[in-house]
C-alpha cells in the first residue's frame, strides 16, 4: 500500500484533495489575470459559511431524523469546540495569506513555495503527535523541499498586482507556512480524540462555524481594508465589495475552495498532516499541467529535474516508513508481544521470531 494508503477511502481522499487543491489554485489565478476585483477576507468569510452549509446538508442526508438530531449532536461534541479554537484562528489566517498569495504569484510559484512547510508539518507531529519518523523518511522530506525549490529557480517573477518587490509576497507565504502547518497537527489531534463523542461530519460543522466566526471578527475590524477601500463590515456587505462575487470567475472558485475545506478535514481525521503536505508536493508535478494546458506556462528543464526529485522523494518517504506501518499486521504494544504464529512469522529457536531492538515483530 503506497504511503499507507490501504484503503479505497484513504485513496479517494488523497486523490480528490489533490484535483479539489489543483483546481482551486487555477480557478484564483484565473479570477486574477482577468482583473476580476473582489475582496479577499470577505471571500473566505463567504467560503466558510459555504462549508457550515456542505456540513449540514451531509448530516441531513446521511441521519434518520435530519436536521432534528442536529442539536443532540452538537451537544456531544464534549470539548471538541474548545480544542479547536487556536486551529480555527490560525487556519483561518492561512487562507487569508495564501489567497492573498495567489492572487500576487503564479499558482504553481504559490505551490513550490509551500512546500517549505512540510518540514515544520513534520517536525510538529513528531513534538504534539509522537509520530514516528524513520531517518530515511527525514532524508525524503528534505529532498521533497529541494525538490520544490529547484522547481522554482527561474521563476522569481516580478508581481503583476501592483506590488513592486517579490519580497512582499513571500513574506506571505512565509507566514502562511507557520499558520498552516501548526493548524493541521493541532486539528488533527482534536479530530483523532477518541473521547469526544462526535462524528466527523459534525466536527466539520463546528470547525467551519469558528473559523467563519474568525473571519467575520476580520472583517469587523478592518482588516479588509486595502487599495483605498475603507474596510469594514460596512465596505464588506456593501454592492461594490459584493459585485465580484457573482462573477462567473468567482462562483466556481468559492465553490472549489468550499470542497477543499471540508477534504482537508476528512483528510485530516483519516489520515494525517504529513501525508497531507506530500499530496500538496505532487501537486507540483500535476498543476503545473494544468497550467499549462489553461494559460499556456511552459516547463523548463530545471524544473522538470526540481519535479524528478519530488518524485524520487516521494517513493523514498513511502519506502523508509517505519516497520508497523510497512507490516500493519504486527502488533506494536510491547506490553503484550505476540507469538510468531499470531503474527505470521517464521519462529527461531525459542519459538518467538526475530524481533526489533524495540521489541516489536519483525519479520523479511
Amino acid at each position: 500500500m503506497f504511503l499507507g494508503l490501504d484503503s479505497r477511502r484513504a485513496v479517494f481522499l488523497f486523490a480528490g484533495y489533490i484535483m479539489c487543491y489543483d483546481t482551486y489554485c487555477m480557478l484564483v489565478h484565473n479570477a486574477q489575470i482577468r482583473g476580476v476585483q473582489y475582496d479577499v477576507i470577505t471571500a473566505v468569510f463567504v467560503q466558510e459559511c459555504m462549508r457550515v452549509l456542505i456540513g449540514i446538508c451531509m448530516f441531513a442526508a446521511q441521519n434518520e431524523k435530519g436536521l432534528l438530531d442536529l442539536p443532540s449532536a452538537l451537544s456531544r461534541s464534549g470539548r471538541f469546540p474548545v480544542m479547536v479554537i487556536v486551529p480555527s484562528i490560525l487556519f483561518a489566517l492561512y487562507n487569508n495569506l495564501f489567497i492573498t498569495a495567489l492572487s500576487m504569484l503564479k499558482p504553481e510559484t504559490v505551490q513550490v513555495l509551500l512546500q517549505g512547510r512540510i518540514i515544520c508539518t513534520a517536525a510538529l507531529s513528531v513534538a504534539f503527535l509522537k509520530r514516528e519518523l524513520t531517518a530515511g523518511q527525514w532524508f525524503a522530506i528534505v529532498l521533497l523541499v529541494i525538490g520544490c525549490g529547484t522547481s522554482q529557480l527561474g521563476r522569481l517573477e516580478t508581481m503583476e498586482s501592483g506590488l513592486q518587490l517579490p519580497l512582499t509576497a513571500y513574506m506571505v507565504l512565509a507566514a502562511a507556512v507557520c499558520c498552516g502547518s501548526l493548524s493541521s497537527v493541532l486539528l488533527e489531534r482534536a479530530l483523532k480524540e477518541d473521547e469526544i463523542d462526535a462524528t466527523t461530519n459534525t466536527k466539520q460543522i463546528i470547525f467551519s462555524s469558528l473559523c467563519a466566526c474568525v473571519n467575520f471578527l476580520a472583517l469587523a475590524v478592518g482588516l479588509n481594508s486595502r487599495h483605498g477601500n475603507p474596510g469594514g463590515l460596512a465596505y464588506a456587505f456593501s454592492r461594490e465589495a459584493l459585485s465580484g462575487f457573482f462573477s462567473y470567475e468567482v462562483v466556481p472558485l468559492l465553490l472549489a475552495g468550499s470542497f477543499v475545506g471540508v477534504l482537508s478535514l476528512y483528510f485530516l481525521r483519516e489520515l494525517n498532516a504529513i501525508l497531507k503536505d506530500i499530496a500538496k508536493c505532487i501537486e507540483i508535478i500535476t498543476l503545473p499541467c494544468l497550467s499549462y494546458i489553461a494559460f499556456g506556462y511552459r516547463l523548463s528543464v530545471v524544473e522538470l529535474f526540481g519535479i524528478a526529485i519530488v518524485l524520487t522523494g516521494v517513493v523514498l518517504f513511502n519506502v523508509f516508513r517505519p516497520a508497523h506501518e510497512l507490516m500493519p499486521h504486527l502488533p506494536i504494544d510491547e506490553s503484550h508481544p505476540a507469538s510468531a504464529e499470531e503474527a505470521g512469522l517464521p519462529a527461531d529457536a525459542d519459538g518467538q521470531g526475530p524481533k526489533l531492538k524495540s521489541g516489536h515483530w519483525y519479520g523479511t
